[in-house]
């Protein structure tokens, strides 16, 4: 079964240019660092009873792009594919991707990170 998830970071953060180029890296970064690790995709789902989920492939699109409201906003749409539906923690998820962040020196104070199910 496949489940598609919307994920965004939002830094919420005025930049110019340079500033953009290093926020795109660094968002960039935190969506490879989360989604192309095995070991960390499978701590972030799990399955309809909250079990580890079984997943059989993992694939993710980022996009990054600017808004005047938003600042630098990482878009990713992960599809996750296994024997029943997988969910994603959100909080757990969130943990990775601000750490990642941090780790890049990059760390917005107005920082938002959005999780939605979307329908196939």
């Amino acid at each position: 079964m496949k489940t598609l998830y919307y994920v965004a970071i939002n830094t919420n953060a005025k930049m110019d240019a340079d500033t953009y180029d290093e926020a795109a890296k660094a968002l960039v970064k935190a969506f490879e660092a989360l989604f192309l690790d095995a070991d960390k995709v499978a701590s972030v789902t799990m399955d309809h009873r909250k079990a580890p989920a079984e997943i059989e492939s993992c694939h993710s699109e980022v996009e990054v792009s600017y808004s005047a409201a938003q600042g630098a906003v990482g878009a990713c749409v992960v599809e996750l594919v296994g024997p029943q539906k997988v969910m994603l923690d959100k909080a757990k998820m969130s943990a990775l991707l601000r750490e990642t962040v941090q780790q890049e020196g990059r760390m917005w104070h107005e920082m938002k990170i959005e999780k939605r199910g979307i329908n196939d």
